[in-house]
């Protein structure tokens, strides 16, 4: 995980098993390795996500998110939550 500048991130899935999953509040996306998944804030609360992987690329604006990244083995690693505070994101699982 490398910051693009002060509002920006980039996460790269290089190796195979690692998996991700983002969630907004229209939509479930789960990602398998290898990806590149981009989150950049183009304003007040409002964020471009871009993922790409071989097979496809997605271009998106969201309000919230929740990015997770997991381990071949399962295991949460990463957990990224935007806006910050975690009641503010109202989805259903």
């Amino acid at each position: 995980m490398q910051n693009i500048n002060s509002t920006g991130l980039s996460l790269n899935l290089p190796l195979d098993g690692y998996t991700a999953k983002i969630t907004t509040p229209l939509s479930c996306i789960e990602i398998l390795s290898p990806a590149e998944i981009k989150l950049i804030e183009i304003c007040c609360n409002t964020f471009k996500l871009k993922i790409q992987t071989d097979e496809f690329k997605i271009v998106t604006l969201v309000k919230s998110l929740i990015l997770e990244v997991y381990n071949p083995d399962g295991v949460m690693i990463i957990q990224i939550t935007t806006p910050c505070k975690k009641t503010e994101l109202k989805m259903e699982n």
